[in-house]
């Protein structure tokens, strides 16, 4: 092996610690055939380090200083050579110097033309390989012919190559190939361990390998994040990931939950078997029905695993900022109950740290700026700005594979010709429903809704009041319409409605027996109210009171009271701070709140006696469409839906999406 550095001082001046390379190899290199050339224009032998011993051969052309030809040659001679090119002096020992002249290899080919005369000559081996000579019996008459079209260092090359092809002499390439402009996902993906896929291709050159990119999503975590600036391929990598499971993975091990939150290029994976659901920004209540969906696979696990795909997160910090804690729970949760999730994101600092640190299988293509990179700034510095080049969590460079529509048509037909069933799609709330619809195992029926999409239902026992907030036309009024029908199906023996209706909205609708009282002024709340605190202060327990009855709670007998406020905010404060100090013991004494209010301005409402007293008590909270710039409404981050939807909670803790049930009409009762 020969090493041929050309201007060898401006490599050390550069990388200095190559010195200490050379001198190994100037020490060691002969007896492991390693040969070194060096050439510069300038010697300096402060930069050598001793490596001017190990040098057998030295060659002076002409030098610019008697100092300079001393410095190679031990002599000044080299300084007064012709200033023609390819003067020089050779010396390989201590006392002999030889003059020559090099050779001129890049000129035109000089080609000879030779007569061979009667009497014959006689063929003979060339001592180079691949050329031949001929030795003359005889005089020969020669002429020369330049070849401009090509030249004489060109011939050799040429000769070489079709000699070292012929006889199978071609050497060792020490570097492979560097890695192409694009990869097919149908070149590199091939079966792996189970939770395994090949997404692309790894650069190892000082290994001389290129080995497949193998995410293993049964190690670690279980999770997997992109990181890259814009058209870097975060989308791209996502959609090769879930292919390659795809098309090593039969459908009854494993299913997709795509939320295509970035550029909408994840929209055909929803034609795969194993792909349970898909939702775009553009659809935030089936964004939400998704994560609902998963979140209950983490309660009740599956032998199925699931991976959820969320391209685009600076969407969900933007518009979906009450998914954040649910997804965190996933991050946390999900590896034990066989829930992974697969995230691309703009940024290492979108993700926060509670979610980023559970993420342990790391993927950094270009990003906009290197120092932002967690596995190595240097290495992500010389990345190229092309799409679907980046660095694996080990710092290799890779290459992502690209999968095209056909790839992911051929998976489909290949899993439909094999007869794997589908995944379950996606259960989505319906538009509308009606109370009979539902079937609750106690209390009074609300909707559909939370993670089984199962009833939603509030049982005054356990949770002794009900709110709803909500903005203009989310359907507050419809709600409690629900509500009331529900209440009035327990009928009047066990329960006596007490309506505060200032926009007489439910006039008509609630069947008279069931009515207590109904209010629709000021005046008229004022004393309705008075009479509700008299009602139940009466039933509160005395001293006379024995231990036995305040265990069967027989003290007082009756109906339950339901006060049922619509439009909340139009009632007085002073008008409703006589219930405050019944609020506790409400349940004793059979007292329930029926609540309903708007959305605007509820934030500082909620500082009032009354509504600080409601929440103390942990309601039910039923939060329809409402302005974000509210903040939080009762521990719930409020959210844009549509009518007749919103989040439903019980006890402090948030249950999920909920469609609202519309109650039947029924016989309209005069007032």
């Amino acid at each position: 092996m020969v090493i041929i550095v050309d201007e060898f001082s401006e490599l050390l001046a550069a990388h200095p610690d190559f010195a200490d390379l050379f001198v190994a190899v100037g020490r060691l290199g002969r007896s492991l055939h390693v040969h070194l050339l060096l050439a510069s224009q300038r010697l300096e032998e402060g930069r050598l380090r001793g490596l001017d011993s190990h040098l057998s051969y030295r060659i002076g052309l002409k030098t610019f200083s008697a100092a300079e030809s001393r410095q190679v040659l031990g002599v000044t001679d080299a300084h007064h050579l012709p200033a023609s090119p390819g003067a020089g002096y050779l010396r390989h020992d201590a006392d002999e110097l030889s003059r020559f002249q090099a050779a001129y290899v890049s000129g035109p080919l000089a080609r000879r033309n030779t007569t061979i005369p009667p009497g014959g000559w006689q063929q003979q081996v060339a001592l180079f390989s691949g050329w031949e000579q001929f030795e003359n019996t005889q005089d020969l008459e020669t002429t020369e012919v330049l070849d401009e079209s090509t030249t004489l260092l060109a011939t050799v090359v040429e000769l070489s190559r079709a000699t070292a092809a012929a006889r199978g002499m071609i050497a060792h390439q020490i570097w492979l190939p560097p890695l192409p402009d694009f990869v097919d996902l149908a070149g590199v993906a091939e079966e792996r361990d189970f939770l395994s896929a090949v997404i692309g291709v790894i650069d190892l050159p000082y290994h001389q390998r290129q080995d497949p990119l193998v995410v293993d999503l049964s190690a670690g975590s279980g999770h997997i994040a992109v990181c890259g600036g814009p058209q870097t391929g975060k989308s791209t990598t996502l959609r090769t990931l879930v292919a390659s499971l795809a098309a090593t993975h039969q459908t009854e091990a494993i299913r997709f939950y795509i939320l295509d939150l970035g550029g909408a290029t994840l929209s055909t994976l929803g034609r795969l078997p194993h792909v349970a659901g898909h939702a775009g920004r553009q659809d935030p209540a089936r964004v939400r029905r998704i994560i609902d969906e998963v979140a209950g696979l983490v309660d009740a696990p599956e032998s199925r695993h699931t991976i959820l795909v969320i391209d685009g997160w600076h969407t969900i910090v933007a518009d979906f900022e009450d998914l954040i804690e649910p997804l965190t729970r996933l991050a946390a949760d999900g590896p034990s109950a066989r829930v992974h999730v697969a995230i691309s994101t703009p940024r290492w600092t979108v993700l926060r740290p509670a979610i980023r640190d559970l993420i342990t299988h790391r993927l950094e293509l270009k990003l906009g700026e290197a120092m932002d990179s967690l596995i190595d700034r240097k290495a992500q510095q010389k990345l190229p700005t092309l799409p679907g080049r980046g660095l694996t969590d080990q710092g290799k460079q890779m290459l992502i594979a690209l999968s095209s529509n056909q790839d992911l048509a051929h998976i489909a037909a290949t899993v439909t010709a094999e007869g794997q069933e589908p995944v379950p799609k996606l259960r989505v709330l319906p538009e509308a429903l009606v109370l009979d619809d539902l079937e609750p195992e106690r209390g009074i029926g609300i909707g559909l809704g939370g993670p089984q999409l199962e009833t939603i239902s509030w049982d005054p026992g356990t949770s002794p009041h009900l709110v709803c907030i909500g903005g203009q036309g989310s359907g507050k009024s419809t709600f409690l319409e629900t509500v009331i029908a529900g209440i009035s199906r327990i009928g009047r023996a066990s329960a006596r409605m007490v309506v505060i209706d200032h926009r007489r909205s439910h006039l008509g609708k609630i069947p008279q027996e069931m009515i207590a009282a109904y209010s629709a002024t000021t005046s008229a709340t004022q004393s309705t109210l008075a009479d509700v605190v008299s009602t139940a202060t009466a039933r509160l327990p005395g001293p006379e009171i024995t231990p036995a009855e305040l265990v069967e709670r027989s003290w007082w007998s009756g109906p339950e009271i339901y006060l049922v406020i619509d439009d909340l905010d139009l009632v007085a404060d002073h008008l409703l701070h006589p219930l405050v100090e019944l609020l506790p013991h409400a349940r004793d004494i059979g007292v329930h709140l029926v609540l309903a209010r708007k959305s605007g301005g509820v934030g500082r409402a909620a500082f009032g006696a009354f509504l600080s007293a409601v929440r103390d008590q942990t309601p039910a909270v039923m939060l329809l469409d409402a302005d974000r710039e509210e903040g939080a409404i009762f521990g719930i981050k409020p959210v844009s839906q549509p009518p007749g939807r919103g989040t439903w909670q019980i006890r402090g803790e948030t249950v999920g999406m909920c469609q609202v049930a519309l109650s039947e009409t029924g016989e309209k009762v005069a007032h």
